[in-house]
Order: structure tokens, then sequence, then C-alpha cells
């Protein structure tokens, strides 16, 4: 499998950088979240889908997709009954872009001098400074091959420069796409944190990475599959997930100020900015399926690992927590096992929200930690309260976790300055 693809042509092309592996967790260089989008079932811009995430909101209905016995599905999908497959991905992809970096429709076509967004950037569409960083879904081993090999992954990387031209965008030759899932997330992650850090690749300056994701479990293959696995909820399986479709977006820069620990309250005059202080993955031997026990034990290693690069932070002072959870009991055991070993110790009286998003714009495969990321950082900006907490002043460093069949997890850990 291919993990990285870049999108330019050979001679533009930046090495990219390596996910560290080393045997004991480095500091990581903290980013923060600048500008965010999002386009998912319950709206196209992130304005719209936060209200309705704050609400409790779903916009599941019943599709064209059937069980066997001739119940129809319910879905999670955006209303286009005209493009399928990937340009329909392309389409979503390029909304969320469009409304993270504050692009109109008009402002693409007119070029880069139209586009000067200083609430969110500012962007100019000339700018190379900014890299592209597409987080795309693993390729499927149980889809038949449509080409030769590589051809889904070179697709994929055409897909990303589809949506850099449709904006206008020339972003930095380090610009590509990674195909490691949704857990991938982390590692996306540390890419950006350490291109940022470096303010360079190659000699050509990179001061933000935009990164992408994107997916639609809406697929004939797809949905058949998980039907023959039972994993949809449908009359008849009550352990299952909501298929859905969405696209969502994050410009990150480096933190201007080392992330102090604890939490300290903005004044008023400071920007609220979220913060991705540390990163992490995990390796579960367990399988969705599979005969061996789930006993959490690579969540539990990610989630520690992020704490301990975050600046020592223990898992226990961690406020909240935001999972992948789709329904599924696998993936609910397990996170359950991984936070009770790892809150030991901590206040019985401590709030813990857990937020999931699946509840309400369905399993959205590799956007799902993105999406997670863009809603946290619209809610801290405009100071709202985090679902489950009492008050505003429960914000605190919290953790968005990711799980995916193959065994990866990911924790990512947050922090609101």
């Amino acid at each position: 499998m291919i993990l990285w693809r870049h999108l330019l042509p050979q001679d533009q092309q930046a090495a990219p950088a390596q996910f560290p592996t080393p045997s004991t967790p480095q500091p990581f260089a903290a980013v923060e979240v600048i500008a965010a989008g999002l386009c998912c079932a319950v709206g196209h811009q992130l304005a719209a889908a936060s209200c309705a995430l704050r609400a409790n909101m779903d916009h599941f209905q019943a599709g064209k997709f059937m069980t066997p016995k001739g119940d129809p599905l319910l879905l999670a999908r955006l209303p286009d009954d005209k493009l399928w497959g990937r340009p329909r991905i392309v389409k979503w992809l390029i909304e969320a872009a469009r409304d993270c970096l504050g692009i109109t429709a008009h402002d693409a076509s007119e070029g880069a001098d139209a586009v000067v967004a200083e609430k969110q950037g500012p962007w100019h569409s000339d700018d190379t400074t900014c890299a592209l960083l597409v987080l795309a879904p693993r390729p499927d081993p149980h889809a038949p091959q449509a080409g030769p090999p590589g051809s889904a992954e070179a697709q994929a990387a055409n897909m990303a420069l589809q949506v850099a031209q449709a904006l206008n965008l020339n972003p930095h030759p380090a610009s590509g796409v990674l195909f490691t899932g949704r857990a991938g997330l982390a590692q996306a992650l540390e890419l950006a944190s350490s291109w940022l850090a470096a303010g360079e690749l190659r000699g050509q300056p990179l001061n933000r990475v935009l990164v992408l994701a994107a997916d639609s479990l809406l697929d004939v293959d797809l949905i058949d599959r998980f039907l023959a696995e039972q994993r949809l909820l449908c009359p008849g399986n009550s352990d299952g997930f909501i298929p859905g479709e969405a696209a969502a977006a994050l410009l990150l820069r480096a933190a201007r100020v080392p992330p102090a620990m604890g939490h300290a309250q903005p004044t008023d005059t400071d920007q609220r900015r979220l913060r991705i202080v540390g990163v992490a993955e995990g390796q579960e031997p367990a399988r969705w399926g599979g005969g061996i026990p789930n006993r959490s034990k690579g969540l539990t290693e990610a989630v520690r690992s992020a704490c301990e690069r975050s600046g020592g932070v223990l898992p226990q002072a961690l406020s909240f927590r935001v999972s992948d959870q789709n329904g599924e009991s696998f993936y609910s055991r397990e996170a359950a096992t991984a936070f009770a070993r790892l809150r030991v110790g901590a206040s019985p009286q401590a709030s813990f929200p857990h937020v999931t998003l699946a509840d309400k714009i369905g399993e959205v495969g590799v956007a799902t930690g993105v999406a997670a990321l863009a809603w946290l950082s619209h809610l801290w900006e405009r100071q709202q309260r985090l679902p489950g907490a009492r008050r505003l002043g429960e914000w605190g460093m919290g953790v968005v976790h990711l799980s995916q069949d193959d065994g990866r997890r990911a924790a990512v850990i947050v922090e609101p300055r």
C-alpha cells in the first residue's frame, strides 16, 4: 500500500517528513487551529452544522439502499442525486475548504486579489507558504481491483488536485495525500507539526497547513459488504451504524506561545484558539469480528503517549473526550475499558463529558477526526458550552480518540487557549 503520494510533478516535490517512532515519546510541537470548515448531513457550513450538533439534531432519512428483506436503510446523506463516487467527494471537499478559508464561489473565480480573508488567515490563492495535506481512506482490500496497483491512490491524489484547482490554490510543494484512514489523523498532525516547527521545507517557507478529509459510505459495494457483515443499523440489528458522508477542513499554524500546563482563560482582547498539543498512535491486536479479546491495549497506549507528549499531563486531568463511536458495541466497550483504566485516581466528582458525532452526522469514515476538531474549534472560539458540560468554565484539556478496523488507534490532545 502506498502511504504517501505527492500532488505536484516530480521536479516540484519536497520530500515528505516521516512519522517518528521513537522508543520514548518526544515532546510535540503544538499547533493551533486558525480556521475550520465542515460539510455534513446537518449543514453545508460549520456554523450551520454546529447549531444542529449543539441541539443534538440529526438528518437521518430512509435511502434507496435496501436490506435483503427489503427494508430501507437509514442514511446521513447530503442532498445531491446527480454526483456519485469520486466527483461527489470532490464536491464536499471543495465546500469544506471554502468554508474554512472564507472563500465564496465568486472569490474562487476572481482569483487571488478577491481573497483577502483577514478573519481567517489572511489567505491568498497564490500563496505557496501553505501546504495542502489530504487525509484519505485506506485502500479497501475487499474491493475489486479497478486498475493497476496504485491506481486508487493516484485517483485520490488527482481528487486533491481538483480541489486546489477549483479554489485557485497554489499549495506548497510538500503537499500530498496520506492513505492511512481515520486513525491516520495523528500522522497527518505529526507531519503538519514538524513542517510548521521548521518553518520551511527544502528552502521554501511553510507557515500554514490546510488539512482536508472527506469520505462517503454511500457506495453499493461498501453497503453490501457491511450488510453481509451485519454492521449496519437496520431492522433486526441494533448493533450497527448509520452510513453517512462528510468533508472537513482545518487551517493550522504553529502555536504562537508554548502551551502551559492546565488551562488559562483568555482575556477579552485575546483570540481564542484550539491548540493541538499532543498526538500518538497505538496498535490493538484485536479485530472486529475476530477471536482475540479486545483488552483496549492500543487505545490506552495511544492516549497515554499523547498525554506524555503534551507536556506530561495526566490522563486523569483530562476534562472531556470526543470519540468516533458509531453504535457498534465492539468499539464502545473498548473505549469504556480504556478510560476506566486511564481515569483511575481521578476525582469521582469530576465531570468528564463524552461527545460523539456519529449519532448526528452518521458514520463518516476518515472525515470523523477532522470534523470533531473543526467543531471543537468553532465552539471554543465562540465561547459556547461543550456538550455535556454544566458550564462554559468546564472547558479544559481534552482528547479526541479514533479507532479503525486494522487495529490502528489514535489520540489527539487538545487545549483551548
